[in-house]
């Protein structure tokens, strides 16, 4: 016999925002009785481990901005040739596309 679950969709699942709402989704389904909650705690273990990872990768990216961030505010903050501190300049840079590595 088949079962109601076959006609529950996740959507895509490439961001830390849609694996919450995806969390969210799955635990009102099961609430409703759409899917049997022994496969509702299944997908939710799942998607908690897909949910660390994407914390885990933002929290690397952070980490790595904050260390350019550094190199820069280090490199500005070091007086110039002539002995004058004329300013900082700090360069506005692009956000990069994380690897997923």
């Amino acid at each position: 016999m088949p079962t109601k679950s076959k006609n529950f969709r996740l959507g895509q699942l490439t961001t830390l925002g849609q694996v919450i709402r995806a969390l969210g989704k799955t635990v009102r389904a099961m609430a409703s009785g759409t899917i049997s909650t022994q496969d509702g705690v299944r997908i939710c273990h799942g998607l908690g481990i897909l949910r660390t990872c994407f914390e885990t990768r933002d929290l690397e990216l952070i980490r790595q901005r904050m260390d350019e961030v550094a190199v820069h505010a280090a490199a500005a903050a070091a007086p110039e040739r002539t002995g004058e501190r004329t300013g900082m300049l700090i360069e506005h840079m692009e956000p990069r596309e994380p690897s997923l590595q």
